[in-house]
Parts: C-alpha cells; sequence; structure tokens
C-alpha cells in the first residue's frame, strides 16, 4: 500500500507541475550570478578550519577549507541571511545585501555554553534568537543522542517548561507551560501534525531518530501555525544541507534493557550538484516493560504485577522518511514522503475495570495481544522556496492520513447483540494543507510577512463502541507581521490574523432494545450525538521587542491575544474512554477559547556562565476542561459522568536556567519551572498541571585517548498537591541518571557509542502526567541504554 500511495504521488498533476515549474526556473535564469568568499579566523587570528556557511533562504552551503577559506557560487544579487556554524565556537549570522561580487571576512569566537552555540532562526519568520520577543530553544542530533528518551517528546522533557503526558513508554504527547492536547502544535517540516491530539492514549507519530534540528516556541504563535498554538510549538525543521557533492550515510543500533528493546535505524543522504536526498529507515521491538511494583491497588483491590512488567505492554515499530529536492540560486523545493507505523499492546488492566484474569502470566514478554492499538500515519509534504527579486515566496504543501484502531474484546453495553469482531474503535483522519508566505523587504530597517494558511479534515470512525462522530473541518487564516529595526540594539515586531473555519458533524445512532440481557425486541434508536454545523471567526495579534543593550544582556517583551476553536470530540464525545476508565461527553455550546498572555525574558551570557528567566502570565476567557459530574454513566463500565466544560482561568509561571564552566573540563547546568494554574470560575486548581520540576547536570569532558563526556542528572519533581476536584494527588520524588558518550578524535574515525542509565536507584514513582497513576502503576524503573552510531 504504501508503494503503490508513492507512485500516486510522483504521477500526480500537483507534483508534475510543481518539478515543471522548477525545471523552467532553473532553465531561465539569466540573471548574474555572484561570489561570497572570504576567510574566517579564530580570537588568536588563526584560520578557523571545518566551519559550515550556508545561505538561510536558499539552503546553499558549502564548508571552509583547512585555511579558513570559503566560496559560495551561483548566487543571484539580493538579501540574505549568511550562517557560520562552528561546533564550541559562537555561531554568526550576519544579513548581507548582494550586488557584486563579495569579500566578507569574520572572527568567531570560543564559547563555554555548547546548548547556545547554535544559530537560531525561525524556519518560518526567518528571525534570529536576538530578534525574536519570545523565547526560542533549539536542538540538534547531537542533543538527541546524548538524551535519548523512549519517544521523542520524552527526550525534549529535558528542557525547561517542556513536559508530555505519558501512557506507558511507548505513547506520549506534548505539554509547554502546562498546556497541552490542541493547544500545542507539532509542526513538521512547516506543516502541523496531524493525528489524534485530543487523546492521551494516542501517541505522536514522530520518528524522533529521524530527526536532525528541533525549534521549541514557548509562548503564544498563533499568528505563524493556526489557533491551535496558544502554549507554543514543537517545530521540527529541516535538516542543515550537506554541501554540494557531498555523500554520507549512518547506521544505529538501539539497545534498551527496562524492556528489553532492540532496534536498528540507518540512513543515507547527500547532495550531488545541488539535487538534495535522504532516506531513513527505523525498526524496534519491545517487550513488557517493568516497574519497581509487584503489586498495584485500584479501588481498594491489590492486583499483581508478575514478574514486575505490565502485561500486554509490548510492541514494535517500522518506519521510513524519503526526502528529495533542489536547490539553486533561485530557491528550493524539496519533497518529503514518509510512513510511521506502531502497533502496540495496552496494558490488561488498563482497558476497562481491571480483573485478576487478565493479568495472569502467558509466558511470552513479547507477544503482543488484546487490547492492543495500531497506529499509521503517511504523510507528503511539499516545501518550494522561490526569490522574487529582493523578496521570497513560499509554499508549505501537506497530505496526511492518520489511521487508528484499538482492539479488544466487545465490552457488554447491554444495548443490542453481541458485538463481531474485536475493532472497538478507529479512525481515519485525513488531512490536506497548503500554506503560502511572501516575504518582502520594504526598507533596510523594515521586514514584513504575508501569509495563507488553510486545511480540510475528513474523519471516519468505524468499531462497535463509540467517541467522536465523522466530521469535516475546514480553516483558513490571512496574516501580516511586520518586524522592525529601530537600531542594531532594538527590534520591534507587531502582528495580526484572522481566521475562518467551518465544522460539520454526523449525527449517530445506536439501536435499543426492550431487554438489555437477552436482546431480541429492537425498539428504535438512541442519539448519542447530534449532528452539527459550526462556523467561527476569530482575530488574533501579537506585539513585541527584544531589546540589547550590551554584548552580554538581552531582554525580551511579547503581549498577545491568542484564540482556539473547540475540537469536535470536546464537542461530540459521547460513550466510554475506557482507556481514561470514565464516560466522556461533549458540549455542542462550547465557544471559542480567547487568551491573552504576557511574556517577559531576561537573557546573560557572560564569559562562562549563562543565565536565563522567562516569566509568563495567561488569562483565558472560555477555557475548556474536563470535568467531573455528580452523574454516573448508564453505560456498563461508565462509571462517573465527565463533561466539557467552559471558565475563565489564569496559568502563570516561568522557567529559569544557570550555566556555569569553570575550567574546560566542567560545566555545570540547572533550571527549574513552575506553572501555577486556576479555573476563577470554580476557584480551583485546574486538572493535569505539572508540579514543579528541576534539573541539574554535573558534566565532565574529556580529550584522551577519546573525545567523550560523563554526565550525572538529577531531577526532581515536588508533590503535586494543587489538583482538581476528584483529581488524584502525587508525591514528589527525585530521580538521577547517569549517561556517558565517546568518539574518537580522529575526525576520519566516524562512530561514537552513547550509554545511560537512566532511574539509576531504580526508584519508585507517580508521573502527575501519566494515565496510569489513575491505576496506581508506578512509572518504567531502571533503564540501560546502549547506541552506537556508525557513519559510512
Amino acid at each position: 500500500m504504501l508503494i503503490i500511495n508513492i507512485l500516486r504521488i510522483f504521477h500526480s498533476p500537483y507534483f508534475k507541475s510543481i518539478w515543471g515549474f522548477l525545471v523552467f526556473l532553473n532553465l531561465s535564469v539569466f540573471a548574474q550570478n555572484l561570489i561570497l568568499k572570504g576567510k574566517i579566523i579564530d580570537e588568536k587570528f588563526m584560520p578557523l578550519a571545518g566551519v559550515v556557511i550556508e545561505i538561510h533562504e536558499t539552503n546553499q552551503a558549502v564548508l571552509g577549507n583547512n585555511d579558513g577559506f570559503y566560496e559560495l557560487k551561483n548566487i543571484k544579487p539580493g538579501t540574505y541571511h549568511i550562517h557560520y556554524n562552528m561546533i564550541g565556537f559562537h555561531n554568526e549570522s550576519f544579513q548581507l545585501e548582494l550586488k557584486e561580487n563579495t569579500n566578507f571576512d569574520i572572527q568567531m569566537h570560543e564559547s563555554a555554553n555548547e546548548l547556545h552555540e547554535v544559530v537560531i532562526e525561525s524556519n518560518l519568520q526567518k528571525q534570529s534568537e536576538k530578534e525574536s520577543s519570545v523565547a526560542i530553544e533549539r536542538v540538534d542530533k547531537e542533543f538527541f543522542q546524548k538524551n535519548t528518551g523512549t519517544t521523542f517528546m520524552a527526550t525534549l522533557e529535558k528542557l525547561p517548561g517542556v513536559s508530555s503526558i505519558n501512557m506507558g513508554v511507548g505513547i506520549s504527547k506534548p505539554v509547554i507551560r502546562g498546556l497541552s492536547f490542541n493547544r500545542v502544535v507539532v509542526s513538521d517540516y512547516g506543516i502541523k501534525q496531524e493525528g489524534q491530539q485530543w487523546g492521551s492514549d494516542h501517541g505522536l507519530e514522530i520518528d524522533q531518530y529521524n530527526i536532525d534540528n528541533v525549534e521549541i516556541l514557548k509562548g503564544p504563535a498563533s499568528l505563524m501555525y493556526g489557533s491551535d498554538a496558544m502554549a507554543g510549538v514543537v517545530a521540527i525543521t529541516h535538516p542543515k544541507n550537506m554541501p554540494q557533492n557531498t555523500h554520507s550515510g549512518h547506521i544505529q543500533t538501539i539497545l534498551r534493557t527496562n524492556n528489553d528493546t532492540y532496534g536498528l535505524t540507518a540512513n543515507a543522504k547527500g547532495n550531488a550538484n545541488g539535487i538534495n536526498y535522504k532516506i531513513q529507515l527505523t525498526g524496534l521491538e519491545y517487550a513488557d516493560y517493568k516497574v519497581p511494583a509487584n503489586t498495584f491497588i485500584y479501588q481498594g483491590f491489590r492486583f499483581p504485577i508478575v514478574e514486575n512488567r505490565l502485561k500486554n505492554t509490548a510492541g514494535n515499530e517500522k518506519h521510513v522518511n524519503f526526502t528529495v529536492g533542489i536547490n539553486k540560486n533561485w530557491g528550493y523545493s524539496h519533497f518529503t514522503i514518509s510512513n510511521f507505523n506502531q502497533n502496540a499492546g495496552l496494558f490488561a488492566g488498563a482497558i476497562g475495570r481491571p480483573q485478576f484474569y487478565k493479568l495472569t502470566d502467558d509466558g511470552n514478554w513479547r507477544d503482543i495481544n488484546l487490547p492492543s492499538q495500531n497506529i499509521n500515519h503517511f504523510k507528503v509534504i511539499n516545501n518550494t522556496n522561490i526569490k522574487l527579486k529582493n523578496n521570497w515566496l513560499e509554499f508549505d504543501f501537506g497530505y496526511q492520513n492518520n489511521y487508528r484502531q484499538e482492539n479488544s474484546l466487545p465490552h457488554a453495553h447491554g444495548q443490542g447483540p453481541a458485538a463481531v469482531g474485536t475493532k472497538a474503535v478507529s479512525f481515519k483522519l485525513q488531512t490536506l494543507s497548503l500554506n503560502s508566505r511572501f516575504y518582502t523587504k520594504n526598507f533596510k530597517i523594515l521586514d514584513a510577512i504575508f501569509g495563507l494558511q488553510s486545511s480540510f479534515q475528513n474523519n471516519k470512525i468505524g468499531g462497535y463502541e463509540f467517541l467522536i462522530p465523522n466530521f469535516n473541518y475546514f480553516q483558513m487564516g490571512a496574516f501580516v507581521i511586520e518586524k522592525y529595526k529601530i537600531n542594531p540594539q532594538l527590534f520591534v515586531n507587531a502582528g495580526a490574523r484572522i481566521d475562518f473555519a467551518t465544522l460539520q458533524t454526523q449525527s449517530t445512532q445506536v439501536a435499543v432494545y426492550d431487554n438489555p440481557k437477552n436482546p431480541i425486541n429492537f425498539i428504535g434508536f438512541q442519539t448519542r450525538n447530534e449532528a452539527l454545523d459550526k462556523r467561527w471567526a476569530n482575530v488574533s495579534f501579537s506585539t513585541g521587542l527584544s531589546y540589547l543593550p550590551s554584548e552580554w544582556l538581552k531582554l525580551k517583551l511579547n503581549i498577545g491575544k491568542s484564540y482556539r476553536n473547540p475540537t469536535p470530540q470536546e464537542l461530540s464525545v459521547n460513550g466510554v474512554h475506557h482507556g481514561t476508565f470514565r464516560h466522556e461527553k461533549g458540549d455542542i455550546n462550547l465557544l471559542p477559547e480567547h487568551g491573552y498572555q504576557f511574556d517577559l525574558g531576561a537573557f546573560v551570557e557572560y564569559k562562562k556562565v549563562y543565565f536565563s528567566l522567562t516569566p509568563f502570565f495567561n488569562f483565558f476567557e472560555n477555557y475548556i476542561y474536563l470535568r467531573p459530574t455528580a452523574q454516573f454513566s448508564t453505560l456498563p463500565d461508565g462509571r462517573q459522568l465527565y463533561q466539557f466544560s467552559q471558565s475563565k482561568a489564569t496559568l502563570w509561571g516561568g522557567e529559569v536556567a544557570l550555566e556555569y564552566k569553570p575550567i574546560k573540563n566542567i560545566k555545570l547546568s540547572s533550571n527549574a519551572e513552575y506553572v501555577f494554574a486556576t479555573n476563577l470560575d470554580a476557584n480551583l486548581p485546574l486538572p493535569m498541571i505539572p508540579p514543579f520540576c528541576s534539573q541539574n547536570d554535573l558534566e565532565y569532558e574529556f580529550f584522551k585517548p577519546f573525545n567523550g563526556f560523563v554526565k550525572w542528572n538529577t531531577a526532581y519533581y515536588s508533590t503535586q498537591n494543587r489538583t482538581d476536584r476528584n483529581e488524584l494527588e502525587t508525591d514528589g520524588y527525585m530521580l538521577n541518571h547517569l549517561s556517558l558518550g565517546i568518539k574518537p578524535a580522529n575526525k576520519n574515525l566516524k562512530f561514537n557509542v552513547y550509554f545511560q542509565v537512566q532511574n539509576v536507584f531504580n526508584t519508585q514513582y507517580f508521573n502527575h502526567l501519566s494515565r496510569y497513576r489513575f491505576l496506581g502503576l508506578p512509572e518504567a524503573g531502571r533503564n540501560f541504554v546502549f547506541t552506537v552510531n556508525v557513519g559510512i
């Protein structure tokens, strides 16, 4: 099926028209081609070898030679952002207007803080970190290798202000500053990831081993990314292009002891005369995972955990990603085709009510029995960037086909004959996205971005159970953002956006019989959800500034209004959500959320010290949340009825980070985060808010006989006793992790080895954002992680 889909894409009219247009552009470039060249030196005025020089707008890149010289050819006249990147140095970015062949020499300075060496430039806003009025963090491939978690979001949890809602070790969803689900956008190459964001038992369909760079925007980002970006954005950006006519490959093995994971990921990539390509293949197999407990207690009953393993949490994953594109002086165009597939068991005690017979040992830790879920996410993305004199026109096109199926033995809901088969629920969500942005530079100090963003979704349901209905959803937005450089120390931006959206849901009815215990006589239908035809229009805006009073201090301020439309689930869900142990019910009268958000930032980088403080305050009208009611479900296993409701709410808090490198070999770092969230109407805390957290690292680097590091991490999580009505409190805990990495000092030997011990002391703890804490199930125990990465 994947091969057929790929062939259809390559033979589609859209694909042929894009490539035909690109060939026309490539053959019709008669403008003068320029050369940018120069020499790069260090603080001692010695040539600096191995610097990567990249034109941000066209992705053209070259590698500086051993004498520090570089030369970029075939550049059209215009204004560009030029990046100079080198590990161990403060990387530099310059905006140059090229009218003729230009010689540009620079001096680069050593950096004591490796996380802040990289040039951070928003892939969509074409804005560097020093110009941005909101906090941006960027992590690269090395960060993922040194901090690998079991999922994409588990790895990013090391960053302040970022956490995840999880279910076991293989399923997690992003949380930024206490906000999650449809309030956080995950952007993959400029296209919003569209899966089942509304459910905590539906994972994020991203292969973390295919990621080279991630930008995390903390704070409102609705102008560029749409209504769901109220809390922020996790943006997966294009990997850095390789210099022309270079090729490489990597093979990485993955071993984890907690759930006996073995896996392999491999890629090949290169640049042949401006034609870029990359292919990535990943395969993982894992068994039931282990917890530091042999029993758990649910509603006063004690249930067994045989040999410390949660039965039926094994799974496998198979992912493929292929990118091909062209990079020329007129711009670039890249096509990416990917397929994510995960087949995972669900803990037998986590669907419906735990029962002893479901938890007996079956003698096989690797088999996948009922209940289980299969997720397949097929995606096609095209990113095209075209130079028009001094301006740029960008297009992002995306098609996504997300299919999730949950399998279990039929539940006796007493409303008709017994269900046939084991497909409990299925969701087939197809999404078409088309975004366009026009970047114009009117004056030397003023930039503007004009954009359109649109998407269409169709959702089809299946299975013998009902949660959400079939629906169609259409959204379109237009925005403008102005960026004003008052002087080299002060940058101001402002923007506005208007959005229109429509939602149509189908009515769903179930058969009703006169005798549920012996369903023979059909007496009619029960309506589970009404047909809806909703239309919304909303406006958002933002303004901010970035001020650099000195070379070592940056100050930021951002004020914005954001919004979010209710989701089909929040409006129309009406059924037993067995994975959350409750009957959930929507409200068709919900109104769009409106948020008023204030963000501050102070960043200090002085000699061997880096410090940041990023407080925030959010006020929401019509904040949507799921609250317990005084009613009980009429459906078996439904238990208490939970209703989607709205209220005024505030969330405030912040993050603080400190890094200090007293000597060349030692680095100390610490960060902390806190969110205080209140339902103003009920004068109660909001549910599912992460507790205070602090991450503390001691890292030692060595250089003989190998280059490498040893790092000890201690993470502290406080007791979370600010909980909503009927929400469980969670005790505080402390976790310790050890990591080690080595690679040869000889750069011609291309391999590295990483070793981690996660949860060194096998601490038993409960994650406040985990679904399994409702069952009294602790998180995973000690885990040894071993990866070897070999370059080809």
